[in-house]
């Protein structure tokens, strides 16, 4: 059997030289994003959003109570004579 100086593993057909046509096999850790990965975010972040935002809404509003309320009586304990 004929050794290759350089061999390359291709798709699981075994070692190849590199040449025209032949695509290395890229290991999954150093494989980029690819579409599936970016809408799956999409998708996250958008059931997130559906989520917390009607949540945030009311915790604003309590909030906003409760500073109204607060200044209302610091204004008129310091405002008065």
């Amino acid at each position: 059997m004929k050794q290759h100086r350089n061999p390359v593993q291709t798709c699981g057909k075994g070692p190849r030289t590199r040449g025209a046509g032949v695509r290395p096999r890229v290991p999954d850790a150093l494989r980029g994003f690819g579409m599936n990965e970016i809408l799956g975010i999409a998708a996250g972040l958008i059931i997130a959003g559906i989520v917390v935002i009607p949540g945030l809404r009311g915790v604003a509003g309590t909030m906003l109570t409760q500073l109204e309320t607060w200044w209302s009586s610091l204004a008129s304990g310091l405002f008065t004579p």
